[in-house]
C-alpha cells in the first residue's frame, strides 16, 4: 500500500499543509467544520507560502525566514542576495560581513549552509587524523558498515570534529 501523505509543510502562521503523494493535491487538516466549505484567510496565506516554498526549492533559491522579502541564490564563490520588495541585489562571499539587511540575509544563509568539511566526503577505507574540540588529534577510519570509528573502535561524533587531515590513501600532489 502506498503512502498517502508525501510531505508536510507548516507555514509561518502555523497552518499545516499535507501534500498528497504523486502530485494528487494537498489537504488542510483542521478541526473546524466551516473549513469543509471554504478556506480561512490564514489557510489561503499558508497555501501561497507553500507554493512559494515549492518554487524556491525548484529553482534553487533560499528564502530568509526572518525577512522573506530577501532571497539568496548560491553563486560560484558566494551568493547573490535579492530584495524582492525593493528590487535591489548584492553579492557576498563567505566570511565577508558588512552591516546591511541584504548582508544580514547572506550571513544567515552561510550560517544555515556551513561549508562541508573534507572528512564528510571520505570514502570507506580512508584513514584520517581527526581532532575533536579541545582534544588531541586521533586516528579514525571510515567503514562501509559502521561509518566513522576511532582506532579504538569507538564511534566518531562528527559534530564534534573541528579539524582533520587524510592520512591514507595519501593525497596525490
Amino acid at each position: 500500500m502506498k503512502q498517502l501523505i508525501e510531505t508536510a509543510f507548516t507555514a509561518s502562521n502555523g497552518v499545516r499543509i499535507l501534500e498528497l503523494a504523486e502530485g494528487v493535491g494537498f489537504i488542510l487538516p483542521d478541526q473546524s467544520d466551516y473549513s469543509k466549505f471554504g478556506i480561512t484567510a490564514a489557510k489561503a496565506e499558508a497555501i501561497v507560502e507553500w507554493g512559494l516554498a515549492k518554487r524556491d526549492a525548484e529553482i534553487g533559491r533560499w528564502r530568509w525566514a526572518e525577512n522573506p522579502n530577501f532571497v539568496v541564490y548560491p553563486h560560484e564563490r558566494g551568493v547573490v542576495v535579492v530584495d524582492e520588495k525593493a528590487g535591489t541585489n548584492g553579492y557576498y562571499q563567505r566570511g565577508e560581513y558588512t552591516r546591511s539587511p541584504d548582508a544580514d540575509a547572506a550571513h544567515a544563509y552561510f550560517e544555515a549552509h556551513p561549508e562541508p568539511k573534507p572528512w564528510e566526503d571520505a570514502k570507506p577505507g580512508e584513514s584520517w587524523k581527526l581532532r575533536e574540540e579541545m582534544a588531541y588529534p586521533g586516528m579514525a577510519f571510515r567503514t562501509e558498515e559502521m561509518g566513522w570509528l576511532w582506532a579504538t573502535g569507538r564511534p566518531v561524533d562528527l559534530t564534534r570534529i573541528v579539524d582533520g587531515q587524510r592520512v591514507w590513501p595519501e593525497n596525490a600532489s
